[in-house]
């Protein structure tokens, strides 16, 4: 077995070092000193023997059977221990002496990310099971009724301001009026949902946190607070909804 032959295996199935490097792991400049005959260029002892090894199984050859035939071309473990002068083993060549070095690395960041992504998902759960119920639906309500107090103050300021009475405020600028409060509303939810965490009721209720975040908070983030704020509302205002019924319910059939 020459390195003509493994050259020759390689181009009669069509491989090019770039595929080969892609299935094994193995940098294409090592390949290259292979493909080129040049087997003392490559890292000494058992990284060499690795690298020709993959290399032949790679192209469909016995990996054993070639290394006992080039063995003597390769370098030895004892010249590891490089000469003075002679620069060490970069980093990179070194991740891929081993094929699946590289892989366990990316094998356990992918793990990590899995977890980390899981475990914000059981707090966002857990946090909107804590806050659901009656307190999070009265904190609701103190938070309707903070908004209407903010919107009778701007509609009294500016009815005061342009000497008409609310009313009359209301039916001339209808449209302008509901814009303005529906952006009080938003501001609301966005500034104390979103960047905050909870609202000012759910603060005074002792509501725990919607979530807390790992990270600085970017605009997708604080919309996504925001809107599991307002949905822990509406499932809690459902589920008291609920419990009211049957407790009238209850009371009309004992009636």
């Amino acid at each position: 077995m020459t390195i003509a032959e493994l050259r020759r295996a390689r181009i009669a199935r069509g491989l090019s070092l770039t595929e080969i490097s892609r299935r094994t792991r193995i940098g294409v400049g090592q390949l290259r000193k292979i493909d080129d005959g040049d087997l003392q260029g490559l890292p000494a002892g058992f990284y060499a023997r690795a690298f020709v090894r993959a290399y032949a199984e790679a192209v469909g050859l016995d990996g054993d059977l070639v290394l006992s035939r080039l063995a003597d071309h390769l370098p030895t473990a004892e010249s590891a221990s490089q000469p003075t002068g002679q620069a060490a083993l970069p980093y990179t060549d070194g991740a891929a002496l081993i094929p699946d070095a590289r892989m366990q690395v990316l094998k356990q960041l992918l793990e990590r990310h899995d977890r980390r992504v899981e475990t914000d998902r059981q707090v966002r759960v857990a946090a909107t099971d804590v806050g659901s119920g009656p307190r999070r639906f009265f904190a609701a309500w103190i938070d309707g009724l903070l908004l209407a107090t903010i919107y009778v103050s701007v509609l009294a300021l500016t009815a005061l301001t342009c000497r008409v009475s609310i009313v009359e405020l209301v039916e001339v600028s209808g449209l302008e009026v509901f814009t303005v409060l529906a952006l009080i509303t938003a501001m609301y939810v966005l500034l104390m949902g979103g960047i905050a965490g909870r609202t000012i009721g759910a603060m005074l209720l002792g509501v725990p946190l919607m979530d807390r975040p790992r990270r600085p908070l970017d605009l997708h983030a604080i919309a996504r607070r925001s809107l599991d704020c307002v949905r822990a509302d509406v499932v809690a205002a459902g589920e008291l909804t609920v419990i009211v019924e049957r407790i009238f319910g209850r009371a009309r059939r004992a009636a």
